[in-house]
């Protein structure tokens, strides 16, 4: 992983003075990895889009106001309350309560309601930003109620960054009431069915650079392709179940190698999806393609690599570097490599290799 990491910036240190961010998409198998790779960046201070970062419900503002919503419709509800006044950029930014001095007042462990004991250790805060909204609960909408928090708490002035995550979240509300009617109680339902499938549309003028698993690129195509791993291990436990027939009963069991024909055959389509990943990832790049190889083997099946290596078997010069076509900074024509071995339009094929990884370059 340290080799990995060492190599991928290099690379970017490479790419970033000819390239703008958002020509350069990192395709990875895993979240984990994606997680992984969006901190290296984001410790070089390269700005990033990840799936998840284009989630609604991982954004922060967001939590905090459903987690208001939540209070506002049970009041005894704890957590909720707690999340609020808990989080930085909303309770964090009106109020002028220390951080510290709140965990303090948490750790006394009183008896009742949260609610009650806030509004009796901070009685200011809790009249001018907290019982206005617990008096109206029952009389708004969920709409009215969160574009009033996005009015009263100033979150558009003090986040124009994040205005397309707010205005967002508003229109989900809007369209939850036209869906399940506009009680506080159906919002909350929907939201907690429906919130990890809404997501932010990605401007075009954002640039960044894009980190996805290789499943979501299916269909795109980016100047910039940057594959850092590939050890893709199918070995391990199989989690999957078969259905068998015993003396005319269908039954369900783990999947192992006593199944015989079942078992291989599974093990043969587990094979063939890598390689199905592997052709998606390397034909995604419109004019330069990286990917990165361990320089141990590893541990474990991996169809992928196998499959490199075969491909690019004795292409490598002493150094461990494999180069093809010209080198961009050249300034001549690009062109792509089809992973068939057809070209298929002007191309600029470079593999470039240290000698611990592999970077194609196209």
């Amino acid at each position: 992983m340290d080799e990995t990491r060492r190599n991928f910036d290099i690379l970017m240190e490479e790419l970033l003075p000819r390239r703008e961010y958002r020509d350069i998409c990192v395709l990875v198998r895993s979240n984990g990895h994606a997680q992984l790779v969006c901190d290296w960046l984001v410790e070089k201070g390269i700005p990033v889009i990840t799936e998840n970062s284009l989630q609604l419900d991982r954004h922060p503002i967001v939590r905090q106001m459903v987690s208001l919503l939540k209070f506002l419709d049970y009041p005894q509800d704890d957590l909720a309350f707690l999340e609020f006044i808990c989080g930085q950029e909303i309770f964090g930014k009106i109020s002028n309560i220390e951080h510290e001095t709140l965990f303090k007042w948490l750790a006394e462990r009183d008896k009742g309601p949260l609610y009650r004991r806030f509004a009796e250790k901070y009685p200011d805060f809790w009249a001018t930003h907290i019982s206005p909204f617990l008096r109206k609960s029952g009389l708004m909408t969920p709409y009215d109620l969160a574009s009033e928090m996005v009015s009263r708490f100033g979150l558009i002035e003090t986040y124009p960054q994040d205005e397309l995550y707010i205005r967002r979240f508003l229109e989900v509300v809007h369209l939850a009431e036209e869906k399940r009617g506009t009680s506080l109680a159906a919002f909350l339902d929907f939201w907690e069915l429906s919130s990890a499938e809404e997501k932010v549309p990605l401007p075009e003028s954002v640039n960044a650079v894009r980190i996805m698993t290789i499943h979501k690129s299916k269909g795109l195509e980016f100047p910039v392709i940057v594959v850092p791993f590939h050890n893709w291990s199918v070995s391990g436990p199989d989690t999957s179940l078969a259905d068998i027939e015993i003396d005319g009963q269908t039954m369900l069991t783990p999947m192992s190698s006593a199944l015989g024909d079942i078992y291989y055959e599974n093990r043969t389509r587990m094979f063939s999806e890598q390689l199905n990943l592997l052709y998606v990832a390397w034909t995604r790049a419109g004019q330069e393609l990286y990917g990165f190889l361990p320089s141990e083997k590893t541990r474990g099946v991996s169809p992928a690599l196998a499959a490199i290596e075969l491909i690019l078997e004795d292409k490598f010069n002493d150094l461990g570097l494999l180069e093809y076509g010209i080198t961009p900074e050249k300034g001549l024509e690009k062109s792509t490599l089809d992973i068939s071995g057809a070209s298929t339009k002007p191309s600029c094929d470079d593999f470039c290799t240290t000698e611990t990884d592999l970077y194609p370059r196209i």
